[in-house]
C-alpha cells in the first residue's frame, strides 16, 4: 500500500504495461492459430527490451508478419 501511495504512476503503468500484453497476445494466438508458440512470443517480447507500448506493439505486429510469412513459404 505504501508503494501505491508513494508512486501512484507504478500501479497505473504496471496494469497498463499488463493489458498491453494480454491484448498482444490474443492477436498472436488470432492471427498464428494453431502455429502459435507462446515460448517464441515471449521471446519476442522480452527481446524488444526497455520500450515504450508502442514500439513493443511495432515489434510484436513485424514479428508476427515475419512468422506468417515463414508459414506462407512452408506451404
Amino acid at each position: 500500500v505504501d508503494r501505491y501511495i508513494g508512486l501512484p504512476g507504478q500501479a497505473l503503468g504496471y496494469q497498463l504495461g499488463n493489458m498491453k500484453f494480454r491484448e498482444l497476445r490474443a492477436r498472436a494466438e488470432t492471427k498464428l492459430g494453431s502455429r502459435f508458440d507462446i515460448r517464441a512470443f515471449n521471446d519476442a517480447l522480452a527481446s524488444a527490451g526497455a520500450v515504450s507500448l508502442p514500439v513493443l506493439e511495432q515489434t510484436i505486429d513485424d514479428w508476427l508478419e515475419g512468422r506468417q510469412a515463414e508459414a506462407r513459404v512452408a506451404a
